[in-house]
């Protein structure tokens, strides 16, 4: 079974820094494991401005599924919070299912109002 859980801190920070990733807003960061094997991890960003969508700005898991409870968890608080869009930072090096705009915006009430991938 595999489960997800946000990255404390002490564990994120040096991630980032790892992934060359730098950004103004707050990051969040996820990761996923089955048992104690990991099997990947997602950083998020808010939007730098109330219009703006909030940034997907690293996918790494082991395959699309996983990929997709990832971000699935990671968007799903800024959808609650109103956001209406998502934007990759930079192109996943790994295909994600067909649900992801991987270019441009994506619509976040499609994620998580629409169909349930397959």
């Amino acid at each position: 079974m595999i489960t997800i859980l946000p990255l404390p801190p002490e564990l994120l920070e040096p991630l980032c820094d790892q992934l060359s990733i730098q950004c103004e807003q707050r990051v969040w960061g996820y990761a996923a494991a089955d048992a104690s094997e990991l099997a990947g991890y997602c950083v998020v960003a808010e939007g730098a401005y109330d219009d703006d969508p909030c940034q997907i700005l690293w996918i790494q898991a082991e395959d699309q599924y996983v990929a997709d409870g990832l971000l699935r968890r990671a968007l799903y608080p800024f959808y609650e919070a109103g956001y209406k869009e998502y934007e990759f930072v930079r192109l996943p090096e790994m295909t994600l299912l067909p649900d992801y705009i991987i270019v441009g915006r994506g619509s976040l009430e499609k994620l998580f109002t629409g169909h349930c991938a397959s």
